[in-house]
Formats: structure tokens, sequence, C-alpha cells
């Protein structure tokens, strides 16, 4: 599929210029009419359909898999990341030590900070990396939790750094929330270094609210003692009660096709499309948004100290910018102060210039 009949596929971009993703990403109709078709067989065929329902998990699963080439027995399938990360806590020794960066999403430091946890918390600058393994080398640090895309600035964070980290630190819990960077970048998981993985799959993943899910290291089940547990982690075999897989902890209770299935589809979206040509249209814009924003003055300094960033940018607010960006069509989202502009492989190239050009009005 090119990406002109991708962006075919959400008819709300006839309409404006949809730059808020990092907030939530579009329903297409290829999700529409699946769903559409779901509740269809849901009313008319009642039980018969939750007896069939298994099939779309565990499709979804190797579609996961394949994606990050893992394996299925690697992905756990969650509600979103904020429940799959709660759980996982619940899972470390309170004695642990956890390094968290500044203005990390909510759903990521607050979890830490409600527990028992001894944390250190790092300010981002256009030399974090270094920032990140000094801190680390003092020997004190058990468990970093970090996004790999922050949601404010769209700082982000590369699969070669982590996987840095696990060689020079091969003990440290590397936890990592995915949710603003997968679906736009790829991202090989047994070569990333990364140990805990997860995401929501509203954003980047279009595939609506309700599902998420997390991806484990081999082995790293071992310095963890999850403890959710349900009927649906056993899948209603009572004599399993005790010797199921490990993922499963995150699938204590009945799990809703609609949801789950919303995001397989929208996978299957992807595919069609291909991933690299996702993730190079989102390099091509990634480029076009921070060349022109430098040009206008209107990156901000970490930004400009860095080689890479994400398709997230956060430009000062004025309520002529915003103004002037909301009366042209333009959808985006305030955060950290400032205006959070998001962009998505659906996006065109001359949807960035005509933005930049609105930014140069607004002085």
């Amino acid at each position: 599929m090119s990406l002109k009949n991708f962006r075919a596929e959400f008819p709300l971009l006839q309409d404006c210029i949809y730059a808020d993703t990092a907030a939530n990403g579009l329903l297409s109709k290829k999700v529409m009419e699946w769903r559409r078709e779901h509740d269809r067989d849901f009313l008319q065929g009642g039980q018969a359909m939750k007896l069939d329902s298994g099939k779309v998990f565990e499709q979804l699963k190797t579609r996961l898999a394949n994606l990050f080439n893992c394996g299925t027995e690697q992905v756990g399938l969650v509600q979103n990341f904020s429940v799959g990360f709660n759980f996982i806590l619940e899972g470390i020794k309170n004695t642990c030590n956890v390094l968290l960066l500044e203005d990390e999403y909510p759903s990521v430091s607050w979890p830490v900070h409600s527990r028992n946890f001894k944390t250190q918390v790092l300010p981002l600058s256009n030399n974090l990396e270094n920032n990140v393994k000094t801190a680390l080398r003092k020997g004190e640090i058990d468990l970093l939790a970090v996004s790999m895309v922050q949601y404010i600035s769209g700082l982000m964070l590369s699969p070669e750094f982590f996987k840095e980290l696990r060689e020079e630190f091969p003990e440290l819990l590397i936890a990592v929330d995915g949710t603003q960077y997968c679906g736009a970048y790829r991202l090989d998981f047994p070569d990333s270094g990364i140990d805990i993985m997860g995401c929501s799959g509203y954003k980047w993943l279009l595939g609506g609210y309700g599902n998420g899910f997390f991806l484990f290291r081999p082995g790293v089940f071992d310095k963890l003692q999850l403890k959710a547990t349900g009927f649906n982690a056993a899948r209603g075999d009572i004599a399993s009660q005790f010797r199921f897989k490990p993922t499963r902890h995150l699938e204590p209770g009945h799990l809703d096709q609609l949801s789950f299935g919303s995001l397989n589809q929208s996978l299957s979206l992807l595919e069609t499309v291909g991933w690299d040509l996702v993730e190079n249209q989102n390099k091509e814009l990634s480029q076009r948004v921070y060349n022109g924003l430098a040009e206008l003055g209107l990156l901000d300094k970490i930004a400009l100290g860095r080689n890479r960033h994400s398709t997230i940018f956060n430009i000062p607010f004025s309520e002529k910018r915003w103004d002037v960006l909301r009366e042209a069509g333009v959808i985006s989202s305030q955060r950290g102060g400032g205006i959070r502009l998001s962009f998505h492989a659906y996006n065109q190239i001359d949807e960035i210039d005509a933005i930049l050009s609105l930014l140069k009005k607004a002085g």
C-alpha cells in the first residue's frame, strides 16, 4: 500500500492538519469496519463469538512477535501501559533503587514514587546518555525506568543506547515505555538490550483505546515475582493455577476482543503499508520539522544539541501562535507550557511546510 492510500484510510485528514498523534492516533476505516463486523457478530452470535475469541489474541501476539523479532511467549497483553507497569512493579523488591528522568510521563514516574523505592531523578539535557551512564557507574541503581521518547519534548533514546547499557551494566534492569516510539520506528527487541518494554496501542500503532502489550527479555522473570493472577491467566484450566506462562500474570481477567482485535487490525494495515516505509516517512517528517523550527528559532536548546529527534516537537507557547494554528485547522496539544506538535506517516511534507509558514506568520 502506498502512503497516499494509507492516508486515505483516515477521513479526518481531509478536514484538518492532524499534528497530535502523541495524544491520540487516528482511527482508520479498516479498523472501524472490523469493529462494526465484530459487534454485529456479537449481536447475532452471542457466546459462539466469545468461544472463538482466543484466535484473535493469539494472532495479535504473533503479529507483535514478528514486529519486534521475538517469541510469542515473550508477549503479554495489557489494557494499557499504566496497568501493566503497576503489575510489574508489584513484582520488584521494594529495596530496589530506581533511576528516573525529570518530566517523565506520569505513568512511568508516579507508580515508582507511590512505592517504597529509593529514586534518583536526572534532568533532561542534550548530553543525557552520558549523564545516565555516569549515574549508573556509581553502582547504586538497580532499575532504569524511562520512556523511549519523552512525551513533552520528544527527546528520543535510541535502541543502540540501551544496548550499550546492557553491555556495560549487565545486572541493571531496564524497563522502557515505548508508547511514543512503537509504530513510528522499528525495534529489534532481542538486540535492543531492553529487559521489559510496554506500550499502549492508541497512539502510533493506531489501535484505539483499551489495548497494549509488554515484551520481556528471556530470563528477566528470574528477577521478578509477579503476583497478579486470575482465571484467565490459566485460560480456564483450574489445574493450571500455578503453572502458566509468566506473561499471563499480565492477563488475569478476560481480555476485550473488540479492543485487542482493533490493534490486530491496525497492525495488519501498517504491515500492508510496510514498516520500513512508515519509519522512513517519519524520519523525513522529523527532519523537515527539525530544520524548519531551528530556522525559526523555535527549537529548544536540548533538541538543538542532539543529532536525533522523534516526530514530537514542543515550541514556546503564545496565544497568537496557538490561535493561528487552530484557526488554520491544525490540531495539536498544549503540553509542558508549550505547543506540542507530533506527526505520523499519514502526514505529508506539504503539511509540515504549511505549519512552518503559519508559525513564521505568527512571529
